[in-house]
């Protein structure tokens, strides 16, 4: 599967080291009526950049998306955070933490733009997946469950093929909570235009005061879900946590 033409798009909000290749792509988040750092921003052109508070990295993911001319229009696109990074070697640990980004980093997590291509000769899409007892206890106890009982009620609606899926996925204990993956561009889209969908109608119904959408890394974990139902083959791989 060599060739192919992959982007990960990496979500900042600040300054930070990053592989100088053509592969990663550094996206200002919540760039709108901030100072410039230096990486493409995500205010421009269809963009909900002044909703970052609420939206986190799913900001520079909305641009990805409605701009993806703008990326080269990849095979494959992803996401990462500038201190979270795909590990591309085999990890006892679903996150390693480290102190900091230095000139052996990208080495250590075996990053290199051949290494991400020949994943995809052997699985149709990336994501991590990190552990925790029970998926839907974890989320009760450190948020708003009424929030994702709103959201899970809406995504039923809109999408009831994804019950089994989402029942399935709270009653384990694996999930994506950091919202990182390297999809195939027609899964991307695919993905985005149901996510969206669900979280914009979350936001016209519910009070997002001083909220953050957490809901998003669970509805990102049922939609996995649904792709490994639907027989789509996903290679997991561990994650970094650099500490500031």
């Amino acid at each position: 599967m060599m060739g192919k033409d992959i982007k990960v798009i990496v979500a900042a909000h600040k300054k930070y080291e990053m592989p100088k290749d053509k592969m990663y792509v550094p996206v200002q988040v919540g760039a709108e009526g901030k100072k410039d750092i230096g990486y493409t921003k995500d205010n421009t052109g269809d963009n909900i950049s002044s909703k970052n508070s609420m939206y986190c990295e799913l900001t520079g993911l909305y641009w990805a998306w409605k701009n993806y001319s703008a990326l080269g229009s990849p095979d494959y696109i992803g996401l990462m955070h500038y201190r979270r990074h795909f590990i591309f070697r085999k990890s006892d640990r679903v996150v390693e933490e480290v102190d900091g980004i230095d000139d052996t980093y990208f080495s250590r997590i075996n990053y290199s733009e051949s290494t991400v291509e020949q994943l995809f000769d052997s699985c149709d899409f990336v994501a991590h997946m990190g552990h925790v007892g029970n998926i839907y206890e974890h989320y009760k106890q450190n948020h708003h469950v009424e929030d994702l009982d709103r959201a899970l009620k809406i995504m039923a609606e809109l999408y009831p093929r994804y019950r089994g899926s989402a029942a399935r996925f709270l009653r384990s204990s694996y999930g994506n909570f950091c919202n990182m993956f390297i999809f195939p561009k027609e899964v991307f889209f695919d993905y985005c235009e149901w996510l969206f969908n669900i979280l914009f109608r979350f936001e016209r119904e519910v009070d997002l005061t001083d909220k953050r959408l957490f809901i998003s890394e669970r509805l990102t974990g049922i939609y996995i879900e649904q792709l490994r139902r639907d027989g789509l083959h996903q290679k997991s791989l561990s994650a970094t946590f650099v500490r500031a």
